[in-house]
């Protein structure tokens, strides 16, 4: 009987820590009215959370592809394997075109006369970087025999930000070349 008392107490507390906690929920979200600016939440996108904290808003993200997109005027110098410089192609009627195939890959002509378009994947430090065929062996350039493998990035040099260096390795039945050239936005 004596215990009965104590028994008597521990369910009573029991019972009413049982009904005294509920599970939290959280209360709905508030928006800072001081926070006006608009900024990119897609980190996809070259300016992602540039102007956080603010109020997010993929209308003004903007993409790797779309820095790239556009005409330039290239310049090319030719090496061979051994380093040796054979020859520059400063023609002023040599054009690369430039264009988004989607947020982050772009297509490229001019390179080759006849036509074929190279593929490249662009990273948000704008890094364009040549895919690789299903045997990662580089695309196809310019004929069937020949592959290509290589970059595009930006040149930190320029301060108007339109300038690309591009570093092309290019592999046939008669060696490998190396052309390292720029592009001028027009």
């Amino acid at each position: 009987m004596r215990y009965l008392g104590y028994i008597t107490i521990v369910f009573t507390c029991l019972l009413f820590s049982l009904v005294a906690c509920q599970k939290w929920s959280d209360p709905p979200p508030k928006t800072d009215p001081r926070l006006t600016n608009h900024y990119c939440n897609d980190p996809a996108a070259v300016n992602y959370n540039w102007g956080f904290p603010g109020v997010p808003d993929s209308t003004i993200c903007y993409y790797p592809a779309n820095v790239y997109k556009g005409t330039y005027l290239f310049k090319d110098s030719i090496f061979l394997s051994n380093n040796i410089f054979t020859y520059a192609y400063n023609n002023a009627d040599s054009f690369l075109y430039i264009y988004p195939l989607s947020k982050t890959k772009i297509g490229v002509l001019g390179f080759c006369a006849n036509g074929d378009t190279l593929k490249f994947t662009v990273d948000r430090s704008l890094r364009a970087v040549l895919d690789s065929s299903a045997l990662g062996a580089g695309q196809p350039f310019c004929s069937l025999t020949d592959t290509v493998t290589g970059t595009i990035t930006l040149d930190i040099t320029d301060s108007t930000n339109k300038t690309f260096l591009v570093d092309l390795t290019v592999a046939s039945d008669t060696g490998i070349n190396f052309h390292r050239g720029s592009a001028k936005k027009q």
